[in-house]
């Protein structure tokens, strides 16, 4: 898939014909762990500095098909995201608004009240208004874009992350032998969670809802890499933000954002996020242990498949963060010894 600055200057012009004399300067924007290309396409001169972003996506994931399509749906709802500007289908071209450089990472060192605080609740504000939908209200609403979503979450997709946990964290990145892995691996206990997550009423969610997927910029949140949408438990998107191994939480802070989202929740009048405090609580917590087996995963599978050996920098934090979960889930402690890493960590 990969495609010269040339030719996405190219394309560019021909698409805004009003960039047709001008000088455009394109540089690489990041891929990270996707089969998509980000291009920052800059025009003009320095004192008048216009940009525009511009992914180039593949073939070998469907959800990346549905990028435009969920975007437009998430401007009709108001939430935020970068304004689509053009799509070139049979080139799998995507013109985007720039949203800069900083996300939510780049403030991990800014103080927590004044800055971080206000910026992680304004993304609460935004998420909840997807987490609002269910199948049904969807299908009413967008009734096309439904089939577009990747498979829901049910049983089967909660045991394929623990799978990719086993298969791509266990056998690379854990000190563990392998008969101990195996006998993790078949605990009753990730069964019983995979079906208990399972019966809980879906709604819409993100699915990867962490601080890189949450852009920053003029003091306002927009979300990106939200293709993957698809129904499950909005809890598992809470787990993503407050548990997200890029950045450091305090337990305070984290109990903080979870009040917050809960005072949300009671002012929704949708029936399918109706429940308790405490009901929520426990939900969050098994999902956070789902959720971070899936990132451990992926870091695996990044770092070793792809050979994006940056991923191995989010391995610590991501165990520390599931020992975390696991502390008040004292169930799942037969998977702490996995979480014992390789002194070195192998380089890919």
């Amino acid at each position: 898939m990969p495609t010269s600055s040339d030719t996405i200057a190219d394309f560019t012009r021909a698409r805004f014909p009003e960039l047709a004399r001008v000088d455009l300067a394109v540089s690489d924007a990041g891929q990270d762990g996707s089969d998509r290309q980000y291009f920052r396409v800059r025009a003009g001169s320095t004192e008048d500095n216009r940009s525009i972003v511009v992914m180039r996506y593949g073939t070998d994931r469907q959800e990346n098909e549905a990028f435009v399509p969920l975007t437009e749906f998430l401007e009709e709802i108001d939430v935020a995201c970068p304004s689509l500007l053009s799509h070139q289908q049979d080139e799998r071209l995507v013109w985007l608004q720039d949203l800069g450089t900083h996300d939510l990472s780049s403030h991990n060192a800014n103080d927590w009240e004044t800055i971080r605080r206000p910026y992680y609740e304004a993304a609460l504000r935004e998420v909840i208004k997807i987490h609002q939908f269910s199948e049904n209200d969807l299908r009413k609403n967008s009734p096309t874009l439904v089939d577009r979503l990747e498979p829901h979450f049910d049983a089967s997709m909660y045991h394929w992350e623990q799978e990719y946990f086993f298969n791509n964290f266990a056998t690379s990145l854990s000190a563990a032998d392998q008969s101990t892995v195996r006998t993790a691996a078949e605990n009753s206990v990730l069964k019983n969670l995979t079906e208990e997550l399972a019966r809980y009423p879906r709604a819409l969610i993100h699915r990867d809802f962490q601080s890189r997927n949450i852009k920053v910029i003029d003091g306002n949140i927009y979300f990106i890499d939200y293709q993957g949408m698809r129904f499950g438990l909005p809890e598992y998107d809470i787990a993503s933000l407050i548990y997200d191994p890029y950045v450091s939480l305090s337990a305070d802070q984290r109990e903080t954002l979870i009040a917050y989202y809960c005072t949300l929740l009671q002012d929704s009048s949708t029936p399918h996020l109706t429940l308790t405090d405490d009901d929520f609580r426990d939900r969050l917590a098994k999902c956070a242990i789902q959720r971070l087996m899936q990132a451990l995963g992926a870091y695996g599978f990044l770092t070793y498949k792809k050979h994006k050996s940056h991923f191995l920098e989010s391995v610590a934090p991501a165990t520390a963060n599931l020992r975390e979960v696991i502390a008040t889930s004292p169930s799942f402690a037969f998977l702490l010894p996995i979480l014992d890493l390789k002194d070195p960590l192998p380089q890919p």
